[in-house]
């Protein structure tokens, strides 16, 4: 039977301690804009030493849910938890998952500024008996939130590709990622996100567009010129470390193969010898989902054996022509791609604007 209140009788061995959490950055008053500044979410911690856990601890404020055995490696993993916390323990290590945001504030959609960070970060040490500067921090997740004038997945029809990186598209839709073996770029719907959990929308973002870009650095930190500096949980309070982690965020972005977007302010019925209404009903739908999800819809009917391939393709020319034709007449239309990139790129400034207020 293993007992939480002692370490596993094993020796020499290495013990692992993930931390994962969400931080966020400063909450600026009276910006509405300003108090979206996502900017870290999970971060790992790693330790070789055993003695930097407590181990009454875990047992006296933790409830243990499941015992996991694993046939190829021989591995038990104990898992246990309290409202804010999950604790698993193996014979490689434990691993600690929490959320900044809820320790602190009770709700899983909010920022806590610099400030609040290092009083985060006091807290977790106190309750869990630990000295973070003890720990090596091997992950983190950076995040950066906009306010979009359209549901986020219209806008994921101008994200294509990522060089050295694989691309991920979820079903329906919901998001897109690059992912390599040391980093990932995701973008998707935050909201959509937290209503799919059942957790509660706060009230200021109801009737919103709210599409989360996240960075997620899983390794190799040493290696990226712009993280290198970044080793524990206090570096991540550095306001020096917060505008590095910017840059990288800004050069990965920059990366992404982009392409335009249009989508017209007000669709305006054009000559009926032009185009029919059946036609411009085809069209007024296409604006509103985008022409690559209209396509996608398309291709699902497809693949489930509701239109033959003769088919398909028939109502994929008559869908481009119909774009086309229909943009020949119309100017009054913009581009949701210089959308997006002007509202990064003003959250990035904004991102290295509070990093350095915090330096002073």
């Amino acid at each position: 039977m293993f007992c939480v209140g002692d370490p596993p009788a094993q020796n020499n061995l290495n013990y692992r301690i993930y931390i994962k959490l969400h931080l966020l950055t400063k909450n600026v008053k009276n910006n509405n804009e300003r108090k979206r500044l996502h900017i870290l979410d999970k971060i790992k911690l790693y330790t070789t030493d055993k003695s930097n856990i407590n181990w009454s601890i875990i047992n006296n404020n933790f409830e243990p849910v499941s015992n996991t055995y694993h046939n190829t490696n021989h591995n038990v993993k104990h898992t246990f938890k309290n409202d804010t916390t999950n604790i698993t323990i193996d014979r490689y290590g434990i691993t600690i998952k929490t959320n900044p945001t809820t320790y602190l504030k009770q709700t899983n959609i909010c920022q806590i500024n610099r400030k609040e960070l290092i009083l985060f970060k006091e807290k977790l040490e106190n309750d869990l008996q630990i000295n973070s500067n003890k720990f090596n921090l091997t992950g983190f997740d950076f995040n950066v939130d906009i306010t979009t004038d359209y549901p986020p997945n219209t806008y994921f029809n101008s994200i294509r590709a990522l060089p050295k990186y694989k691309q991920v598209i979820y079903p329906y839709s919901e998001g897109i990622s690059f992912i390599n073996n040391c980093k990932s770029f995701t973008f998707y719907d935050k909201l959509k996100e937290l209503s799919k959990r059942n957790n509660e929308i706060p009230i200021e973002y109801l009737d919103q567009n709210l599409m989360r870009l996240e960075m997620c650095v899983e390794r190799k930190m040493k290696q990226t010129k712009n993280l290198s500096q970044i080793e524990t949980l206090e570096d991540l309070t550095c306001p020096d470390n917060y505008i590095s982690t910017i840059n990288e965020f800004e050069n990965i972005y920059n990366k992404i193969h982009k392409q335009p977007t249009i989508k017209y302010y007000d669709m305006k019925r054009p000559d009926p010898a032009i185009i029919c209404t059946d036609d411009f009903a085809k069209l007024y739908f296409i604006n509103e989902i985008g022409m690559k999800e209209y396509l996608n819809q398309l291709q699902q009917e497809k693949d489930m054996g509701l239109l033959t391939y003769r088919k398909f393709k028939l109502r994929v020319d008559k869908a481009t022509n119909l774009w086309d034709k229909y943009a020949s007449t119309n100017d009054e239309k913009f581009d949701l791609l210089e959308e997006m990139n002007n509202k990064v790129y003003q959250k990035i400034e904004q991102l290295k604007e509070v990093a350095n207020e915090d330096s002073h």
